[in-house]
This record gives structure tokens, C-alpha cells and sequence, in this order.
């Protein structure tokens, strides 16, 4: 994030002066950076393998259920950057095509969504086909973070409105229902109905701490499954149900930790990443792992060939309101769950609250489960969407993913 430094107006004997008053140090360093090149593919296809039979005595054989559509706008991810990551905007490629034959492979990127979501968009004309792919290549590096809570916990809470950037994380959004009145209810509790009777670092613990113990994880993964095994989308019922019932997938507890803050009047965003160390740790040769990024590590099923996705989340402080500045503060808080389902005091620094030296083999991909626009797509969440006319086809959508090193000419 670019930083803008304070101007004072002294008085001298020669007269007015300025002074360039430096910026605030960052709460965030980084440990560790790593640069890769991720790989993104959706495939949505019509049911073709049904079987059909002339009569009961008569071997069954395939039909073709091709749909048409008369054009369609295709939307994905494409981040800028988040509390850890950037991405080399000017190295990102992408193509949609429909059963071999490229539609679109020119990339337009789309920013100014909420919490700072950007989205690339493709474009399809007329066409029939069976196979609609998707494929993109963000190239980016990715960095592990120490926080400084001591100094983070003194920032205080605005004096005026939040930016504008912010100030749209604090609304709600599909599957973060912030507004929910059995939410609202669960954080006027939890807070004494004043959260900003603490300053925004101190609640953030605050309801991190509650959100552990309300909700229990039901699933490592949190996937909804095809039918041949294949990842479909996203396992998720949303903060609201997830707090209601006290229990979720990972990514049902990261949309009930944002939601909490977000009720709570600080702004957040749930992140969702692509563990590089769970997914592709042999094949990456990612070894040097620090030993509370190990467990899941060792642990994840990624080097079957399943891609693993994570999500977390950050929230926001205002550290120069002068300059409208400020700084986005991941909180892992499925690690944290996997962890101890038991919080530390708050008194005391936390692995994953800020400090996260795991990040550096995580890829962010997306601010939200479904892109905040008015598409749809094939199924469960899934990151991407399309506005097909003039109807959205029945189709069966998979997802995958890859990485590999930039000097590395073969990936997964």
C-alpha cells in the first residue's frame, strides 16, 4: 500500500517551512516472500453420459446434450493484492473457450467492487458446444507477516467515516450476512451492546475468541463434491446459519468471524486462498516450513492431487486517518480453530491473529465465495459466474488448481 506522508507548517526566523513528517511504521513486516505463478481452471459441461435405451434387451449408448447460447459475459478473481500478496496485474492471462475453440482470451480487469474484490471478464458470442473451460494464469508473490500487536492495539477507532475501501467492508454480502438480526444479537451480547467501547484490535480478539468457541468445524475441506470426485464448489451455509447452529465448514467459520466484525462496525473481508504447501508441498519442494505450518502440511491430502483452498480473514485499521490510510490484518482463523478449540487470553499474542509466517505458501484468490456481481454459475459456490442468454444451461461444473515457480518451466 503506498504510504503519504504528514506535512507540518513551522514557523522559523526565515519564515514558514515545511516538514515532511514520515508515515507510520508498518504493524505488518514480512518474514518471508516468494513469487509463483497460479493457475486457475473452471469446467462447466453438459450432462452427456446419460444412457438411453430403446427397449430392456438393448445395450444403452451416449447422447450428446450440447447447449447454445446466444452470447454470455464470464467473470473471475483477479486480486490486486491483499494484506498478503500482490499481483503482477500486467503478466495475467486468461482464456474462455467452448470445446476446444478459444472465445475470448483477451483479459479485462474490473476493480472497485466491494472490499476491494477486482474481477476479470471475458465475453463468449453465439455458440454450441459441450465444454465450456476457463483458464488463468496470475502471476504473484506472497509473503508471510509478524505483526505488531503492542503498537497495533493503541490504534483507536476513527474520528470520522471510514474510507471508502473500508467503509464497503462493513456491509453485507452473500454468505456474510452482517445484518442478520440473530448475528447483530450474538455481537450486542458479546460486546456489552458498545463494541467500541474496545479499541478495534482488542474486539477484533474479542469476538475471534467468541467465534471459536461457538463454532465447531464439521469438515477439514469444506467442498461440495461431484459426481465423479471431482471439487464442484465450495461446502458452505453461510455466518448466519453457521452461528445459529454452531457449526460449519472452514470457510462457514471465516464468514462468521467477518460477519461478527462487520456487525460489530469494523470493517472486514473473508480471503480465500490456495494452500500451496497442502496442495503441491512435495512437488514444490516447500520444506523449510516453520513448525506451526507443518500440521497442515503434512496432514492435507493435497499431494493425492486434490487442490486445497483455505480462507481467513482480514480486518482493518485506520492507521493514518490524516491521510486516510491504513492496513489490512489477516486473522487465520481456521488454523487457529484446527489449533486449540480453546482461545489464548487476549493479553497475550495468538499464533495467526496478525503474525503468520504460513501465508508465504498461500495464494489469495478472491474477497468473496461468489463474485459480487448479478451472475450466476453451475452449482455451489465457486469463485466464478456468467450471464448466459438467453438462459444459463444445466451444466456440471469442476474445479482445479496449480502453481509453480516462475523459473519453473513445467507445473502441475
Amino acid at each position: 500500500m503506498r504510504r503519504i506522508g504528514m506535512v507540518c507548517v513551522t514557523l522559523g526566523a526565515s519564515g514558514v517551512s515545511a516538514v515532511a513528517q514520515p508515515a507510520p511504521a508498518p504493524l505488518l513486516t514480512t518474514t518471508e516472500s516468494r513469487d509463483w505463478i497460479v493457475t486457475a481452471r473452471v469446467d462447466a459441461q453438459s450432462y452427456s453420459a446419460r444412457r438411453v435405451l430403446r427397449d430392456p434387451t438393448e445395450p444403452g449408448f451416449r447422447v450428446s446434450t450440447a447447449f447454445e447460447i446466444t452470447g454470455a459475459v464470464f467473470v473471475y478473481p483477479v486480486l490486486e493484492s491483499s494484506a498478503t500478496h500482490e499481483v503482477d496485474s500486467a503478466g495475467v492471462a486468461g482464456a474462455l473457450s467452448l470445446d476446444g475453440v478459444v472465445l475470448d482470451d483477451t483479459v479485462t480487469l474490473l476493480p472497485g467492487y466491494q472490499a476491494g474484490e477486482r474481477l476479470g471478464r471475458w465475453e463468449a458470442p453465439a455458440a454450441r458446444g459441450n465444454l465450456l473451460r476457463f483458464e488463468l494464469v496470475i502471476p504473484m508473490t506472497t509473503r508471510g507477516v509478524r505483526f505488531d500487536e503492542a503498537r497495533a492495539t493503541a490504534v483507536p477507532w476513527p474520528a470520522g467515516p471510514w474510507p471508502a475501501l473500508a467503509a464497503s467492508a462493513l456491509t453485507p454480502q452473500l454468505f456474510v450476512e452482517s445484518d442478520d438480526p440473530f448475528v447483530r444479537g450474538l455481537v450486542d451480547r458479546w460486546t456489552g451492546a458498545n463494541p467500541g467501547g474496545m479499541r478495534p484490535v482488542r474486539l477484533a480478539k474479542a469476538l475471534a475468541a467468541r467465534v471459536l468457541e461457538r463454532v465447531r468445524l464439521q469438515t477439514d475441506l469444506g467442498y461440495d463434491w461431484g459426481r465423479h470426485g471431482e471439487i464442484e464448489g465450495l461446502l458452505l451455509k453461510g455466518a448466519a446459519a453457521a452461528l445459529r447452529s454452531g457449526e460449519g465448514s472452514p470457510f462457514d467459520l471465516a464468514a462468521a468471524l467477518c460477519a461478527a466484525y462487520r456487525a460489530a462496525g469494523l470493517p472486514a473481508r473473508v480471503v480465500i486462498g490456495y494452500d500451496l504447501a497442502a496442495s503441491l508441498g512435495s512437488q514444490l519442494q516447500i520444506r523449510d516450513l516453520e513448525p506451526a505450518c507443518d500440521h497442515n502440511a503434512r496432514t492435507g491430502p493435497g499431494d493425492r492431487g486434490l487442490p486445497i483452498l483455505r480462507p481467513w480473514v482480514e480486518f482493518f485499521l485506520l492507521t493514518d486517518e490524516a491521510a486516510g490510510t491504513g492496513e489490512w490484518i489477516p486473522v487465520d482463523i481456521v488454523r487457529q480453530r484446527q489449533v486449540s478449540i480453546r482461545p489464548r487470553p487476549l493479553d497475550r499474542p495468538w499464533e495467526f491473529f496478525g503474525t503468520n509466517p504460513c501465508l508465504v505458501n498461500v495464494a489469495p484468490l478472491s474477497f468473496h465465495f461468489h463474485p459480487p456481481t448479478t451472475v450466476v454459475n453451475s452449482g455451489p459456490p465457486a469463485l466464478w459466474g456468467w450471464r448466459p442468454a438467453p438462459a444459463a444451461p444445466v451444466l456440471e461444473q469442476r474445479l482445479d488448481f496449480g502453481a509453480r515457480e516462475p523459473s519453473v518451466q513445467q507445473g502441475r
